[in-house]
């Protein structure tokens, strides 16, 4: 197809969720991988969000 680099955006979210399902199994218990959480507002900047709201506001029409 002429394509030099895939990207699979999905296949960490699969990752962790296969992870997070095999230790609720395993354990009955999630809390083991809260050490290698993000928190929220970290996850929010991994994101962009403030420049995804920014995009956002700039379509946005003015009141």
């Amino acid at each position: 197809m002429g394509f030099r680099i895939a990207i699979c955006p999905m296949a960490p979210l699969y990752a962790a969720t296969k992870a997070a399902g095999d230790l609720l199994r395993e354990t009955g218990d999630l809390r083991p991988c809260m050490e290698r959480e993000v928190d929220f507002p970290a996850f929010n900047r991994m994101i962009g969000l403030e420049e995804l709201r920014a995009l956002e506001a700039s379509f946005s029409p003015r009141g």
